[in-house]
C-alpha cells in the first residue's frame, strides 16, 4: 500500500495525520491540501516533500509530483517514486537512475527490483533486467524474465533459441497474447514462415506477414499485408517487390525508389532497372543499370 512509504508524522501534527487517513482512504487531492498545509509550518521538512510527492504521484499529478520528489533526496523512498514518476511521464531514460539508486539502498525491496527491471527492460537492457526478474517469484518476473531471455537470444541471432524460450513461455502461460506475437516474430527471423504466418496474421504485424509472403511466393497477400503499413520505410523494398513480382511494375517504382537511398549492395536499383525497362523507360533503366553495377562491386 502507498500509506506504508509515508514518512510518520508525530501524533501532535494534525495535517500529517488527516494527509495519511486520506491517502489511505484514496483521496488524494484532499491528501495533497493536508499535506501542504503542513508544509507551510514546517517548510524544510523532508518528509513532508516526501508524502506530497507521494500524493501526487497518486492523484496521478506527475508533474506536480517530480519536483517533490526530487527535493526529498535524503529519503530512500522518493528515488523509488522520482522513478515511478519519471516511468509515467514516459521517461525510462531519466527513470533509470533514481530506481538505481533505491535498488542499491534496498536492493532486496520486490517494488524496486520489479520497476527497475520493467525499465532494464523498456531500454533494451535485457541482459541487466534478467537477473533482476530472476530474484522475483511473481507471474509478471517470470514473464519479464522469459522476454528478456529470449529477446538476448533474438539480439545474437540465435532464433531457435529465442524460439524454444518462447514455447516453453507459453506453456506457463497459454494464449499469452505478448509470447505469441514475439514467438511470431521469431518464427519470421528463422524463416519458418509456417508457423510464423498464422501468429503474425492474427497480432496484425503487417510487415512481417507481408515479407513472410513474399518469401514464400504470395505476391497478392503480401501485397495486401504491406499496403496496410504502406507508410513505413521499410515496407517500401519489398511492397515494390511484391508489385514487380505480381507483373505490376508501374506500382512498384514510386516504393523501390523509395527505398533506392538505403540501397547498399545493389539489389534495390536492380529491380527498379527492370521496372523501368518493362515500363518502357529505358535510359531510366540504364541509369538504375548502372548504379547497381557500381553498388555490386562495392
Amino acid at each position: 500500500m502507498l500509506v506504508a512509504w509515508l514518512a510518520q508524522a508525530p501524533q501532535s501534527d494534525p495535517s500529517m495525520r488527516l494527509g495519511r487517513d486520506a491517502l489511505a482512504a484514496g483521496r488524494f487531492d484532499e491528501a495533497i491540501a493536508h499535506y501542504t498545509k503542513a508544509l507551510n509550518a514546517q517548510p524544510t521538512n523532508p518528509g513532508i516533500m516526501l508524502n506530497l510527492c507521494i500524493a501526487n504521484y497518486s492523484a496521478a499529478h506527475y508533474p506536480q509530483a517530480l519536483p517533490w520528489c526530487q527535493k526529498a533526496t535524503a529519503l530512500p523512498p522518493s528515488a523509488l517514486f522520482l522513478g515511478l514518476t519519471h516511468l509515467k511521464l514516459g521517461q525510462p531514460k531519466l527513470a533509470l537512475a533514481p530506481l538505481q539508486r533505491f535498488h542499491a539502498a534496498q536492493p532486496t525491496n520486490p517494488t524496486g527490483l520489479l520497476e527497475l527491471a520493467d525499465t532494464y527492460f523498456v531500454l533494451g537492457q535485457h541482459a541487466q533486467a534478467l537477473p533482476l526478474f530472476l530474484k522475483l517469484n511473481t507471474p509478471e518476473a517470470q514473464k519479464g524474465a522469459a522476454l528478456s531471455q529470449a529477446l538476448i537470444h533474438r539480439n545474437a541471432k540465435r532464433h531457435k533459441d529465442s524460439i524454444a524460450v518462447y514455447r516453453a513461455a507459453l506453456q506457463a502461460f497459454p494464449n499469452d497474447a505478448r509470447f505469441e506475437q514475439e514467438l511470431g516474430r521469431s518464427l519470421y527471423l528463422d524463416h519458418n514462415y509456417d508457423e510464423a504466418i498464422p501468429l503474425l496474421a492474427r497480432y496484425h504485424l503487417d510487415l512481417e506477414l507481408g515479407i513472410s509472403h513474399l518469401d514464400t511466393g504470395d505476391s497478392n497477400a503480401a501485397i495486401a499485408a504491406l499496403t496496410r503499413v504502406q507508410d513505413r520505410p521499410e515496407a517500401q523494398a519489398p511492397l515494390g517487390s511484391a508489385y514487380l513480382k505480381s507483373g505490376q511494375p508501374e506500382k512498384a517504382i514510386p516504393h523501390l525508389i523509395a527505398a533506392a537511398k538505403d540501397d547498399t549492395d545493389g539489389s534495390i536499383h536492380l529491380q527498379l532497372a527492370r521496372a523501368y525497362q518493362r515500363t518502357g523507360q529505358p535510359q531510366a533503366a540504364a541509369k538504375a543499370q548502372a548504379r547497381y553495377e557500381a553498388l555490386s562491386k562495392k
